[in-house]
């Protein structure tokens, strides 16, 4: 048994990235909202705020997806 840390390539690193880039926007996300709900962030703000937040975490996610299912999607809507 080897307890020797096997580096991620580029590949894996890139979706760890993303992974990340998409749980951070999301958390954002959840906080805005909440600030939002409790009165801490005016209505200007949240619009403001809210929409770069969401393309963050679609952007991500939408990376994530293998792309066989996004051709399968792309057929779906013709």
């Amino acid at each position: 048994r080897s307890d020797v840390l096997v580096q991620p390539d580029e590949l894996e690193r890139r979706r760890l990235a993303l992974i990340e880039e998409r749980d951070r926007a999301a958390d954002a996300l959840r906080e805005l909202e909440f600030d939002h709900r409790t009165g801490k962030l005016s209505d200007d703000d949240y619009r403001t705020l809210v929409g770069p937040l969401r393309r963050r975490a679609a952007e991500a996610a939408r990376a994530l997806e293998p792309r066989g299912e996004e051709r399968q999607r792309e057929r779906a809507t013709r």
